[in-house]
This record gives structure tokens, sequence and C-alpha cells, in this order.
């Protein structure tokens, strides 16, 4: 663990929040390449990128105080701490939520964008767990395996699930990547992405230090559970309708026209 990795006229380099920086960044300079080849302008890109990063932080801050309830009733101004705190989850779902609605307002296509948000969103997860890693933050259960690091409180080894979430990003996006010729309906890329994460978030879990609230799964597998299903349902549901040849909104192969 290394929370502070250099020092700036004096100020502290934190290394989540540099990871976070980086991951972001990351997710914006994809999302400009892909998204232009999909018709989207510059602007819109970084509009949809500003507001989804405004949501995804609000998001995974509140899901995080939602957990830790008795905490910020306790010490509300903890909140506005920004250096610690998040929930990935309830990041993907703050941004999510906001870029559908900026989407929205500009009439713009939501699930052919959602298509280009798959492919961002992996690269940033995977820096972005390195920065937990650093932080000493998400980690695993205690563990004697070869590979085991401290990286946890205490000097006790533990799983090193932030890095096993690294890997399972990177593995996800290798997975799209190979995919992205295919002819698909408009947010195949996006319910795969979701399912996808579903799956490697689930098993991380067993790995990895937390509260386990029933059956013996923590909230995060409970939900992940909850959002696999829906991604696979929408993918079903999406290819029975490609393969009938419909051509509804959802089933149109992409246009390369513009979008404001």
């Amino acid at each position: 663990m290394k929370p502070i990795i250099g020092h700036v006229f004096g100020l502290e380099i934190h290394g989540y929040g540099t990871a976070v920086a980086l991951g972001f960044l990351t997710a914006v300079i994809v999302g400009i390449i892909l998204g232009r080849k999909k018709g989207f302008k510059f602007e819109t890109i970084i509009d949809v990128a500003i507001f989804g990063g405004i949501g995804g932080l609000l998001g995974a801050k509140l899901a995080y105080a939602a957990l830790n309830l008795r905490f910020y009733l306790a010490y509300p101004l903890a909140f506005l701490d920004f250096r610690e705190g998040y929930s990935i989850v309830g990041g993907l779902l703050g941004g999510a939520l906001a870029g559908i609605l900026y989407l929205r307002k500009k009439k713009l296509p939501v699930w052919k964008m959602a298509d280009v948000a798959a492919f961002c969103i992996p690269p940033a997860y995977a820096i972005g767990r390195i920065g937990c890693l650093l932080e000493g933050c998400c980690y695993g259960v205690e563990s004697d395996l070869p590979w085991a690091l401290a990286c946890g409180p205490g000097s006790s080894l533990r799983h090193p699930t932030q890095i096993y979430s690294t890997i399972g990003a990177l593995i996800i996006l290798l997975i799209l990547f190979l995919q992205r010729n295919h002819k698909r309906f408009s947010g195949f890329f996006f319910a795969q992405f979701i399912l996808l994460y579903s799956v490697e978030r689930f098993i991380v879990e067993f790995f990895r230090e937390g509260d386990i609230i029933w059956s013996g799964l923590s909230y995060a597998q409970l939900f992940t559970l909850l959002s696999g299903l829906s991604a696979l349902a929408v993918i079903v549901i999406g290819e029975r309708r490609r393969l009938k040849g419909e051509t509804d909104s959802h089933g149109q192969p992409d246009k390369e026209e513009i979008h404001n």
C-alpha cells in the first residue's frame, strides 16, 4: 500500500485520486475515439463524459453513505471528504442515470452511446482498482496463498482483490474488443458489459472482506445477481428480435449519422 505517491509544491498526491483521474481521462479518450466513429460530435462526447462523471461521483458517494448510514449520521461532514468513501456500483448507476437524462434531453440515441460507454468503463475501472490497492481499501480476506499481499489494514496477508478486479476488467475489455465488428442490436455491448461485470464482481466478492447480509451473499453480490440476470434478459430478447428481422430503433444496424 502507498496512499501518498508523491508531493507537488508541498501538497500530497494521493494514489487513489490519481488513479481515478487517470481512469476518467482514459475513458474520455476511448469515448472520443469510438464515439466519433459512431457519428457523435466531439462536444457531445465531452458533455456526456462530464455529466456522467459528476453523476458517477455523486452516485458512488450516496451509495457508500447509504451502506454506512450510522457513521454518516454521526459525522455528516465526512460526506464532503471526497478522498475516500465510494461504491463502484453506485457510481455506475449514478453515471448511467446522468448520461441517460442528458441524452434524452438532447434527443440523442441512448443505446448507441451506451455501447460506446461499454468500452470506456472497463479500462477506467481497471485503473481505479489500482488506486484501491494503493489506498488499501476494497481488500480481501486473509490468505496464505503465494500471491497474497498485505493490501489491507494491519500486516496480514490477504487476497489482493483489487488486482483480481483489475484483471477481470481487462478480460471484460478483451471479450468486448474481440466482438467489436459483429453486427448486433444497439445496446448489446452495454448489456454484455453489465453481464460480464456482474459475473466478475460476484466471483471476486467471495474473496473480499465485507458484510454478509443474506444467505452468505454480500449486498454487492445480490445487486450483481439482479443486474446480471437483467442484462442476460436484454441480450436474449434483443438477439431474438434481431434474428427475426425486426426493424425497431433497438434492432437497426448502426448508421453513421452525425449526432449533435
